[in-house]
């Protein structure tokens, strides 16, 4: 009886020892993201042009009607490296939560060897005995195996890598779809920009060569007595204006 009871005590010890190991190597809880209290809609009323609806963010340009910006944007997105590097990025994410998921299956191997091997007829032993003229002194050797293995997930460390890649995964897409937004709209913006400037540039020299033919009739005017050097001299000065505006059209401030 007492050697019983000291084994039994024993035994009761080594498994609250394994059950303590086990509950320290035991994934935790599952993650929850914090709930973020944001209102559902505009506080006061939007501006002018402005929506509460989602962005179509994947061909927003398209409603400027303009296939020039559509060639700019394209070829944008063809040739930038940061997108690029993003899109790689996003491609090793898919391949590393692919390869996580892949650890829930079976491990299978196989592998195979072939060899040609010739034994030496003057051997002394195959000297010594009658061997037959078709003994085969040349031979083939063939090899083949199989493994499978498959591991079972008892403390939840493969579910938690696969959560954590799909995470890295989802990161990753957002971070390209990030720089494809930014990239697009510094295109966008730095044509409309250009379109607006080569616009004033017209409406400028326009009125330039309005005012130069004011500046024309004025000296005839003057050639006539009707007009005076003083609003000849007013006239040239505003074409002089004009003209610095063709320039600040051209090259823009910093």
């Amino acid at each position: 009886m007492r050697r019983g009871a000291i084994y039994r005590g024993r035994s009761g010890a080594a498994l609250a020892l394994l059950a303590a190991a086990a509950s320290g190597c035991a994934v935790g809880p599952d993650y929850h993201a914090p709930a973020a209290a944001a209102p559902a809609a505009w506080s006061g009323p939007p501006a002018s042009g402005v929506t509460g609806g989602p962005a179509d963010t994947a061909r927003w340009w398209k409603a400027f009607g303009d296939p020039e910006l559509d060639s700019l944007v394209g070829r944008a997105v063809q040739s930038n490296p940061d997108l690029a590097a993003a899109e790689a990025r996003l491609r090793q994410a898919r391949a590393i939560r692919a390869l996580s998921a892949a650890s829930f299956r079976p491990t299978l191997d196989a592998d195979g060897s072939y060899a040609k091997e010739k034994i030496s007829q003057n051997q002394p032993l195959f000297g010594s005995l009658p061997l037959p003229k078709n003994f085969p002194f040349e031979y083939s050797v063939y090899q083949a195996g199989f493994d499978a293995s498959w591991e079972i997930d008892v403390f939840g460390g493969q579910r938690r890598a696969l959560e954590a890649a799909a995470a890295e995964w989802g990161g990753a897409v957002e971070a390209r779809n990030d720089v494809l937004v930014s990239l697009v709209a510094e295109v966008a913006r730095t044509y409309v920009e250009l379109r607006g400037a080569q616009r004033r540039l017209a409406i400028a020299r326009e009125n330039a060569g309005l005012e130069e033919q004011e500046l024309a009739l004025t000296r005839a005017r003057r050639e006539s007595g009707i007009a005076t050097d003083l609003e000849v001299d007013r006239t040239a000065a505003v074409l002089a204006g004009l003209r610095a505006g063709d320039h600040s059209v051209l090259d823009p401030p910093a």
